[in-house]
């Protein structure tokens, strides 16, 4: 079954410590599924972001995020909004990454 993938987003400058990236993902399956995904992240002074997301009768999401040049560190928490809710409270997820290419430099 063929599966069809639309993703586009914009990164906007709001002031001079903001920034604001709206994005969206629509999903087609060929047996007539369709899924979107509609987000929006908030950047303050490229380091802290907080965003939210919808996916279309699934789910809300909230993220917080912490970055620096070497070290990103990032939490997520999805509110089920499907029948699946009566069998779960959500779930949390934690991004942590490093780049090494800035140590190897240093």
């Amino acid at each position: 079954m063929r599966h069809y993938y639309l993703h586009g987003g914009y990164i906007f400058d709001a002031g001079s410590n903001f920034k604001i990236e709206p994005s969206a993902l629509l999903k087609f399956v060929e047996t007539g599924i369709f899924q979107a995904d509609i987000n929006a992240l908030v950047t303050y002074k490229d380091m802290v972001n907080f965003g939210i997301s919808f996916r279309t009768e699934e789910a809300l999401s909230f993220q917080v995020g912490y970055k620096n040049p070497d070290l990103f560190i990032g939490y997520a928490y999805d509110l089920i909004l499907s029948g699946m809710m009566s069998n779960t409270w959500g779930s949390h997820e934690i991004l942590f990454t490093y780049s090494f290419e800035n140590f190897l430099l240093k």
